[in-house]
């Protein structure tokens, strides 16, 4: 929502400026409307660059958890050759990778809802839940190669 401002702010001056600044000439001059115009013209820029932004980080989100669950599934794989015991400590650390995958996936469909503006102020909360996802899937590789003897991605 800030940068949608910024931007609005800056391209209303540009426009004041361009129109305030010019050559004197034998045109028209310029209208409260004209100024009306433009304005609204930079207002759908801004917003059509924040909305731009806010898709292309939900893309590279969904990477980023398309890559973890492909690093979960070689995990679980490699889990049948524990012995029982072994796999139930393991699967503890994979019960907490999926609640803080849960969170996080719930996070990021409400992020496509989330209007230009409003994506900014889900930022932070992304970032949290995909830091305490990434903890999460950590403890149970370690726990993997601490019982199994095996290293995995990380």
């Amino acid at each position: 929502m800030r940068a949608v401002g910024i931007v609005v702010t800056v391209l209303c001056a540009g426009t004041l400026l361009v129109v305030g600044c010019g050559k004197p000439a034998k045109e028209e001059p310029v209208t409260t409307e004209d100024v009306r115009q433009e304005v609204e013209e930079a207002a759908e820029t801004g917003a059509q660059y924040a909305l731009q932004k806010k898709q292309e980080y939900q893309e590279a989100l969904e990477k980023k958890l398309a890559a973890l669950d492909k690093k979960t599934d070689t995990l679980k794989a490699q889990m049948a050759t524990l012995t029982e015991e072994t796999k139930a400590r393991v699967e503890e650390n994979l019960k907490v990778v999926e609640r803080q995958r849960e969170i996080f996936a719930q996070r990021l469909e409400a992020l496509g809802g989330a209007s230009a503006g409003a994506w900014e102020e889900m930022k932070e909360g992304l970032e949290t839940a995909w830091k305490d996802l990434e903890e999460a899937y950590g403890k149970a590789a370690a726990a993997f190669k601490e019982q199994a003897g095996a290293a995995l991605p990380t």
